[in-house]
């Protein structure tokens, strides 16, 4: 892997909400302090681990413009779709599982379904975070946009925790070692 996008919205409105997990879990691989601006689009970063250097990106395009950034970036550093993995919310996964894919549609995730528009591709792989279930009758989108709630923060935690050593996993072994070890159903409690 070259590239690791989180996917989430900008600004100090959706920090701690559902949808932007794919930001939490970059701000866990990288200081503060690293981020760099990227044109109007977003943010990226450098990483190593051993041999392998890779950029961390933050689209800050709002979620359902995330692929301008990750293909922009993409292109000037010539990373091809199969060098980069993705990582974002779903609520249809249960809160905190894991999911790790070589490909696939987006699923309903807007953002995702930009990347995928805007790279010409499905085949990318992802970290898919589980935030759900969705609960029955509420607006999926009233839903992701919202604060997570005392109860999920510490599931949410041990969740991204697993998906910064899935990452490293990936870098290290390769994809499917890592999907072997971490498509669990559910981070277990302690």
């Amino acid at each position: 892997m070259r590239l690791i996008v989180g996917l989430g919205n900008p600004g100090p409105r959706h920090d701690q909400t559902r949808h932007n997990l794919g930001f939490q879990l970059l701000d866990r691989l990288v200081p503060p302090s690293e981020w760099n601006r990227w044109k109007d689009l977003g943010e990226f970063a450098r990483g190593a681990r051993g041999d392998t250097h890779f950029y961390l990106v933050r689209p800050l395009t709002y979620m359902n413009l995330s692929g301008r950034m990750v293909r922009d970036f993409a292109q000037f550093h010539r990373i091809g779709p199969e060098e980069a993995l993705v990582c974002y919310d779903d609520f249809f996964l249960p809160l905190a599982a894991l999911r790790i894919r070589r490909g696939g549609s987006a699923g309903g995730h807007n953002g995702m379904q930009s990347v995928i528009a805007e790279m010409g591709t499905e085949d990318i792989a992802r970290i898919r975070l589980g935030i759900g279930p969705l609960p029955p009758g509420e607006d999926p989108a009233r839903f992701v946009l919202g604060r997570l709630r005392a109860d999920e923060k510490t599931a949410l935690d041990r969740g991204l925790a697993r998906a910064c050593e899935a990452i490293e996993a990936i870098l290290q072994d390769g994809i499917e070692a890592a999907m072997n070890r971490y498509n669990a159903p559910a981070v277990p409690d302690e």
